[in-house]
């Protein structure tokens, strides 16, 4: 049953102590509040037996799922300490942890009740805290036979080489036999397999797409073949009519700006000269819209209008949509979707969300009762932890273990405000729904930063209870003000003795108060931020600039960015001042120019005696030669046959020793290692070059020698998937006191003392129109691109912006400085 309005815009305070540990429940745990502490204190009462039915459970029976292997060992980590925590107060007999001292209190059997917490303590390396993949391949194998999963079933996490096979077999199919006018069109939009797959690769593991309009039926060469023959009957038509067009627009009143005498016949001209070409694509002269009747007829206010029926005709041909592309997308969806499928089957192999996928069919079938009591009697309460970035598929699988089971708990914990990861497939629209599916009953919030300063919260409170909708989709995520728990006798960030106010916002205004252009914009804003970061520092080696009762270090200092290029402009304006820093993403380092660089090199050596590759290496960045030094090469022989001997050294060295070992020779004897730290971003650099190596050599023991090992460096590299595997992830180049560059996604349940916000009012347009329908959570794709459907995914990137800004907010502990300004974007 759906929730009213007034239901699901409420909920009720949560006392970790009383609430029911039984039904479907929904924890959103605002930034700060104590999500973690929350589940560990939750999970002592499971294990502890403080429940309705007053079973104690062991660590094997308490489902906790999140989404990084990372986050697991986290959880674990925090819960054990808990349990440490909770088995000494039992020893004790009291504790000055409230919450401890709550449980001492509910507890009538002290020492029972500690005997089972240290056997929880000896047990959790036994726990059952998993991703959500790993939960659905553990429950998939342990039941096989009702989960229909084939025993040598092999597990992949990377799915590009299937990717690219499922694209090429499709492209083979389809595009091998056309005829040469076809191929041409489709030539134009895609020059090859990979770039198909690059547009349709974010859509393969969407079960829950629609197009508009849905042109999946569309026969593709009968469609060619009708749009030629519209633009041949039009060029028939205007070669037929019998009239001289530059005359009967002269005689008219249409605006002789710009018809005038020398336009139109120039027009007129171009146009006849396609009409009576030959006709192979699709291209119309730009010049044909200015004889649209419409056109003519807004073009001549007063008076008499042109009027023609070949003017109508021009109207009809431009309002015709002559693109295949729209069609063929949405076939080779489809096709390749299939295609991957048959491909894992074949090769018994899984890929992550088949685990997903999987688990939900089988739950489906008709033995998926079974199945679900099974999982319910071995589990029978689950936490899901960052509920908020669950999508459909796997709100599906808990509904069918756990909805409406009067023998289990769901307790789902998370917070909409910061859904932020929707490239990887986070979905807030299914939090949206399972929160309607709740009554105000089943809702409970957390209502106390233990994160940041009073004056922090106070000022993030004031500027989101400012707005009247500040998450846009106002009655399913709210903001609802939080308390602090720290007062004013705690530390503080003093500047000359004075506590400095938590939310600041830098703003920079035009003279005239136009927009301002994005570069200028970042450009002001690296140069303020870094400035005040070297005034802070200044004060604090001063001693007057204090957290608490010591000095500001540049270890508290965060600069939030959105990505790399933000993050460039900071380092270097900090290093304008002198003040180091370090950068921390969720980037790929496959993806920087270090491994473009590598990529060149590696080339190089591969194909020693290719002189053309082995310049191309040279002028890379990484060997750092000057124009001089490599326009010396084209004229000194001996130097340029010692080069090649080099290279040719490196290539042996690769066959013999592997490509770690060639690589470190190469830097060795270049000295590059050395060079590139005398850069501004040298610490960095040097840190992407030996981790790209290590992800090479560990590649090349699971590949067949040096070329498989460059296919498998070009497809990672050109790979669409943003999402980087955790190895693959930038590192951090340096631990020592320095300010942290952090990208905003990357900084999400992280905290710091004082953050910067430079490029605040930074966005990025949306560049299709993909929304989401809010009934039913389907990805809608209109293909027509529609001012209604970009306006929808205008507000759903805005309502993104909004969360990601409150997750930035939210990582200061005593102050946040926010750079803001109207940009001038191509839409103002």
């Amino acid at each position: 049953m759906m929730a009213t309005e007034q239901e699901h815009q409420a909920s009720q305070a949560l006392d970790p102590l009383t609430m029911p540990l039984s039904g479907v429940r929904l924890i959103e745990a605002s930034a700060g509040t104590g999500k973690t502490y929350t589940i560990s204190t939750l999970y002592l009462r499971l294990l502890l037996g403080q429940t309705q039915d007053g079973v104690p459970l062991s660590v094997e029976k308490i489902l906790v799922v999140t989404f990084t292997k990372a986050a697991t060992q986290e959880l674990r980590d925090r819960i054990r300490q808990r349990i440490c925590d909770a088995h000494i107060a039992f020893v004790v007999g009291q504790s000055e942890d409230k919450i401890l001292q709550g449980l001492l209190d509910n507890s009538t059997a002290h020492h029972e009740d500690a005997e089972r917490l240290n056997n929880a303590i000896r047990q959790m390396d036994e726990a059952a805290i998993y991703t959500i993949h790993g939960f659905c391949q553990r429950m998939l194998k342990q039941n096989a036979f009702e989960s229909g999963l084939l025993f040598d079933s092999e597990f992949i996490t990377d799915e590009r080489e299937l990717k690219q096979q499922a694209v090429k077999d499709y492209w083979r199919k389809h595009f091998y036999t056309i005829d040469a006018s076809l191929a041409e069109i489709i030539n134009g939009y895609w020059s090859s397999p990979l770039g198909l797959l690059r547009e349709v690769d974010g859509w393969l593991n969407k079960p829950q797409i629609r197009f508009i309009p849905e042109l999946v039926d569309v026969d593709i060469v009968s469609q060619h073949q009708k749009n030629l023959q519209k633009i041949v009957t039009f060029k028939q038509q205007w070669c037929d009519a019998e009239i001289d067009f530059t005359e009967l627009i002269q005689q008219s009143d249409i605006k002789k700006n710009p018809y005038n005498k020398r336009n139109v016949p120039n027009w007129l001209s171009q146009i006849s000269s396609f009409a009576n070409s030959e006709t192979l694509d699709y291209q119309l002269p730009k010049c044909l819209e200015k004889f649209g009747q419409q056109v003519l007829l807004e073009k001549t206010p007063k008076g008499e209008a042109p009027r023609h029926p070949v003017f109508d005709l021009i109207d009809d041909l431009l309002l015709e949509n002559l693109s295949l592309r729209e069609a063929i997308l949405q076939q080779a969806l489809l096709e390749v979707q299939h295609l991957l499928q048959e491909q894992k089957k074949q090769i018994a192999t899984l890929a992550p969300d088949d685990l997903l996928s999987q688990l939900a069919n089988a739950l489906s079938a008709s033995h998926g009762e079974l199945l679900a009591s099974t999982i319910r009697q071995r589990f029978p309460v689950a936490m899901i932890d960052e509920f908020q970035d669950t999508d459909t598929l796997q709100y599906q699988i808990y509904q069918q273990i756990y909805a409406n089971r009067a023998d289990a708990c769901l307790l789902m914990i998370g917070d909409p405000k910061q859904a932020i990861y929707a490239f990887r497939g986070a979905d807030i629209f299914t939090y949206i729904g399972a929160r309607r599916e709740l009554g105000y009953d089943n809702i409970y919030t957390l209502g106390t930063n233990y994160r940041s300063s009073a004056v922090m919260v106070a000022g993030v409170n004031a500027l989101f209870e400012f707005a009247s909708k500040p998450f846009i989709y106002e009655a399913d995520i709210q903001f609802s003000p939080v308390g602090a728990a720290a007062d004013e006798s705690s530390a503080q960030l003093r500047v000359n003795k004075e506590v400095q106010d938590g939310l600041c916002f830098s703003c920079l205004l035009s003279d005239d108060e136009k927009a301002i252009g994005k570069q200028n914009y970042q450009q002001f804003f690296a140069r303020h931020c870094a400035a005040e970061i070297f005034q802070l520092l200044s004060a604090a080696q001063q001693g007057a600039a204090l957290i608490g009762d010591r000095a500001v270090e540049a270890k508290d200092i965060a600069v939030l960015v959105r990505d790399r290029n933000e993050a460039k402009r900071i380092k270097q304006a900090l290093l304008r001042h002198h003040i180091p820093s370090v950068f921390i993403s969720d980037d790929s380092v496959l993806q920087t120019s270090e491994a473009e660089d590598i990529y060149v090199i590696l080339m190089a050596c591969l194909e020693a005696r290719n002189e053309r590759i082995i310049r191309s290496a040279l002028a890379t960045s990484l060997f750092g030669l000057s124009a001089m030094e490599l326009d010396q090469l084209n004229h000194d022989e001996q130097l340029w046959e010692q080069l090649l001997s080099e290279f040719y050294q490196y290539h042996l060295c690769w066959q013999r020793q592997g490509v770690m070992a060639m690589l470190r020779q190469l830097l060795s004897r270049r000295e590059l290692a050395a060079k590139v730290l005398a850069k501004i971003d040298g610490e960095r650099v040097l840190t992407n070059i030996l981790h790209i190596s290590e992800l090479l050599q560990l590649a090349s023991v699971e590949l067949h020698g040096p070329q498989d090992l460059m296919h498998w460096f070009r497809d990672a590299r050109l790979s669409t998937d943003r999402a980087s595997s955790d190895e693959q992830q930038m590192r951090l180049e340096s631990d020592q006191n320095l300010v942290r560059i952090v990208t905003i996604h990357r900084s999400k349940g992280l905290e710091y003392n004082v953050v910067y916000l430079p490029f605040a009012a930074g966005y990025r347009e949306v560049t299709s129109a993909q929304y989401h329908d809010e009934k039913t959570g389907d990805l809608l794709v209109d293909m027509t691109g529609q001012a209604e459907s970009v306006a929808l995914a205008e507000q759903e990137r805005l309502a993104e912006d909004l969360r990601l800004l409150y997750v930035a907010l939210t990582r200061a502990v005593h102050r946040c400085v926010v750079g803001v300004c109207n940009i001038k974007y191509a839409g103002n």
